[in-house]
Formats: C-alpha cells, structure tokens, sequence
C-alpha cells in the first residue's frame, strides 16, 4: 500500500504553518520514520495521515485512493500515542482487546488474537495486571499490542518511547525492529531523536520548519545531507560546519586551510572557484597525526572528552574550531597539546552559506 502526501499544507487558525506543501511516499512494508526538531511539524503530519487533523490543502492518498477527508475509523490505521493512553480500570487482557471488541470479533477469535499478540511482545504473564502495576516498558509494549491486534494496515508511533529512561529506550528499538521485521507491516513513526531514527528506520523523512528538507536511507542521511541543517542536525556529536572562502583550489577558514586537490582526487572541479561557502565534515571522519605532513593542520586541543570506546577533542586554531571523534587518540593527549589534522577530500560535503543547499 503505497502512502503519499500531495502538496499538504496545514494552517493553524492563530496562522501557524505546520506543514509547508509536503510532498512524500513511501511503499507498503517500509519502517518510515519521520525525524525533525520540535515544532516543525512531523506530528502534524502523522495525525493528517491518521485522520485526526484535516489539511488546509493537499490531498492524502492510501493506494491510489484519496483519503483526505475518510474518517479515521475507515482508514485501517492504528495509531500509539506518547501517552499510551492504557484505560486505566481494565486489565492488560482487556486494553489489548478493546479495538477487537468493537469491531464484534467472535470471543474464541478475540482470545487467541490477544494470547498471539500477547506471546510476541512477551506479555503473557501481565494479561491480569492493571496499567498502574505495569513498567513504563511493559505499558509502551501493551499499547504497541493494542494497535496491533486487529492487522491495520499501517500501524502510526509519534513518540511512543520518549517516556522511557535510555536503557529501556534501546531495549525497545531493539524489539521494534524485531517486530517490524517479523511482521513486514507498514510503521511510521515519529520522533526528534536522531538517535533513534538512524537505528529504527527503513528511510527517514527529515522535516525543518514544516517542509521536506530530506528522505533516504539512513546512510544516505548520514553521509550525504542534502542541507547544511541535516548536516548539522543528525549525528552525535554532528557534522563539523565551518563558513569559509574557496580561494585557488582549498577551503581558507581562518588560519585553517584545506587543500581541495590530492594525487589522483579533486573535489575543487565540482565547486565554484572561489567565494563563500560552508564546508562540513563528520567528527569521526577527520584524522589525526601526531606530526606534520602534506595537507595537515596545525591546531590547539582545547577539551578532552572520554567516553571510552570514543574521546572526543575539541581543537582550534584562530577562526576556527572543530570536534574530533577517535578511539585511538595520540599518546600523552593533554590540553594545550599541538595535534595535526587532514581533511580526507571523499569525507567533505559543501553547502551554499545563504541557502543551505548542498553543492558538494
């Protein structure tokens, strides 16, 4: 079931624009994970798909059919809400079946539904329990058991898990994508944590100020941002962005400079030849050299930050400063200490300094 937004636009009555002409699709079986900070409106357009709001304009489309304006209860839609919103006086067994009942499902078929559904997201022993003696782990597990139940077509998450402490958060996506394989059902799901997205997601649909600034693989996000703002956004710690002069073949950012040409690599033929632009590289994708060489940089560390496996090294020298991810830092690293770096050209990605756009 292919799942597109034509032109969506969504106007608040105080004239707010939470979504700014949103044009996306993505095909049945996708884990499609909607990623953006707060306020740029990805829940908006989970709840635009659910039913729950109505666009100002754009049209939604389930299979080649228009589903704008069909109520929620005709779209074959789950939705889990961040809430949960477990009915409080019934048992999990009860919570669990609540969409079965109203649907008049047979009772033998209801039971066995639940146990099923119940045994694949290890549940079985809490049927009995009431949401107040759950986990908040246990209640995000029986909400997903809820939407689940009955087959929907497409089953809708906006931020199911940012509830949880971190452990149980990674325990969760663990189980997710265990889930999602297991079943080869439609998820979409919402959140702000990058994190999360990268580790969840089949492709992932970035979202800045209620427009569409990227959808691709995660590897095609992380490694080929198509603005400076998803450069910047994904990625722990982000890319690296540094606003310089293009000056005969290297980028010039205060004393720092990095030549654009090597033996048998260019990336200067791709760019203009000279004026301002934004050069961004991943931390981990910087090297380091404990001596001076052909196309290093000479630069000052400033902070050390180890989290073993990774230390984290701010350095900078005059107009410019930068964050180095390594597992293997120089020997007798101290504050203060000279380093050397280079800049691998297959590493860099170029973006214009107005617009963002990525020209490199």
């Amino acid at each position: 079931m292919t799942v597109a937004f034509r032109n969506v636009t969504k106007t608040f009555a105080d004239g707010t624009t939470a979504l700014d002409s949103l044009d996306l699709s993505f095909a049945s079986g996708e884990l499609v994970v909607i990623l953006g900070p707060s306020g740029c409106g990805k829940s908006t357009a989970c709840r635009i798909l659910a039913g729950l709001e109505t666009p100002s304009s754009g049209t939604v489309e389930v299979d080649g059919k228009d589903v704008t304006n069909l109520p929620p209860r005709e779209r074959g839609m789950s939705m889990v809400f961040q809430s949960y919103a477990l009915y409080p006086h019934k048992t999990v067994f009860e919570n669990i079946a609540y969409p079965l009942r109203v649907r008049g499902t047979p009772k033998a078929e209801l039971v066995r539904a639940v146990h099923e559904v119940a045994a694949m997201l290890q549940l079985e022993r809490l049927l009995e329990r009431r949401p107040r003696q759950l986990s908040g782990g246990e209640a995000q597990r029986v909400a997903v058991a809820r939407a689940l139940v009955w087959k929907p077509q497409i089953c809708l998450m906006d931020e199911p898990l940012s509830n949880l402490d971190a452990l149980l958060r990674l325990k969760t996506r663990i189980e997710l994508k265990r889930l999602h394989a297991e079943l080869g059902q439609t998820f979409v799901f919402v959140t702000h944590d990058q994190e999360e997205a990268m580790s969840l997601g089949t492709r992932i649909a970035v979202l800045n100020r209620g427009a569409l600034v990227q959808f691709g693989t995660p590897q095609e996000i992380y490694h080929q941002p198509a603005t400076r703002f998803v450069a910047e956004f994904i990625g722990k710690p982000a890319s690296n962005t540094l606003e310089g002069e293009l000056v005969e073949g290297s980028f010039r950012c205060g004393a720092l400079v990095v030549p654009l040409r090597a033996d048998a690599a260019t990336v200067s033929a791709t760019l203009p030849a000279s004026g301002r632009v934004v050069l961004a590289i991943r931390p981990e994708a910087v090297r380091l050299h404990e001596v001076a060489g052909p196309g290093t940089v000479a630069m000052t560390v400033e902070v050390v930050d180890a989290v073993p496996p990774d230390t984290i090294l701010s350095l900078v020298c005059a107009g410019a400063s930068i964050l180095v991810r390594t597992q293997a830092p120089p020997a007798n690293l101290v504050v203060g200490a000279t380093v050397h770096v280079s800049f691998p050209l297959s590493a860099l990605s170029f973006f214009e300094l107005e617009s963002g756009a990525r020209l490199r």
